[in-house]
């Protein structure tokens, strides 16, 4: 899910647990033309071990940003933010969840759990394009490191 094109690009890790969404969030972040590069781990097990590795400098492939968006049950998104966070913290490097009926509660939760930022997964395409829209924007003013071309 990454372009030769992108090398040297902020890396958003995505967690998500299908394949078909994860080309989704990919190509639409693509159309947004957000110089990132999207790596996708997987499923939350094999994310986990890969993020876990990865946020200890083990392999030298930290990224800029992860998101996170399980839809494997109603509290996967939860569970995975809270196991992921400490070491996310530790790094310096920002969680972001998608989750589908954000409330004012789930989006709560997700925060006390250790998300920097929780965002609705809208199943509308012109909705779903505003919200990655979104999260690219919170990692700029997130990290304030991407340079913002006017």
């Amino acid at each position: 899910m990454t372009s030769p094109a992108e090398d040297g690009a902020p890396v958003f890790a995505l967690v998500d647990d299908h394949v078909h969404s994860a080309r989704l969030f990919a190509r639409t972040l693509r159309h947004t033309d957000a110089p990132v590069q999207v790596r996708w781990l997987g499923d939350a097990g094999r994310a986990l071990r890969s993020l876990e590795r990865s946020l200890a400098g083990a392999n030298g492939t930290t990224p800029d940003m992860i998101v996170v968006d399980l839809k494997a049950d109603s509290a996967a998104n939860e569970n995975f933010v809270t196991r992921i966070a400490p070491h996310a913290r530790t790094a310096g490097v920002p969680v972001a969840v998608m989750a589908a009926g954000l409330d004012p509660q789930k989006r709560q939760r997700l925060l006390a759990a250790g998300a920097a930022a929780a965002f609705d997964r809208h199943h509308d395409l012109a909705a779903y394009r505003r919200e990655i829209e979104q999260i690219s924007s919170f990692w700029v003013r997130e990290t304030g490191t991407w340079p913002i071309r006017a």
